[in-house]
């Protein structure tokens, strides 16, 4: 799983935050509207996704707190390994969902225009 948070120099990459608890992996930047994230724990996070092929959530879990020394439950890792924030947040992002719809409507706009031009 590769992250997007860092750049070829491994350069931290300010994220703008959108929620009031920080996720694992992140920390608050000096500006208190951006995270930044924190490498060793999402190095975690991909090490613990190979881990839950052979083991449990809770095991892992706790795997990763005390590796990272930041306490994660087995509900919060299951819902952080779900969900890629970054990835997400950008795939989620309305100018992203408008060129979706818009782009579907075309192909469903062009399906409507060969089938009109096979039945007249």
């Amino acid at each position: 799983m590769e992250y997007l948070y860092y750049q070829q120099k491994m350069e931290p990459i300010k994220i703008k935050k959108r929620a009031r608890v920080v996720p694992f992996g992140f920390k608050q930047s000096q500006d208190s509207s951006y995270l930044e994230p924190i490498k060793e724990e999402l190095d975690a996070l991909t090490q613990a996704q190979e881990y839950l092929k052979t083991c449990s959530l809770r095991e892992t879990a706790r795997w990763v707190h005390r590796k990272t020394g930041r306490y994660i439950s087995h509900v919060g890792l299951k819902k952080r390994l779900n969900r890629n924030s970054t990835t997400e947040a950008q795939a989620n992002s309305p100018v992203v969902r408008k060129l979706q719809r818009q782009n579907s409507l075309y192909v469903l706009l062009k399906c409507l225009q060969k089938i009109l031009k096979v039945n007249c």
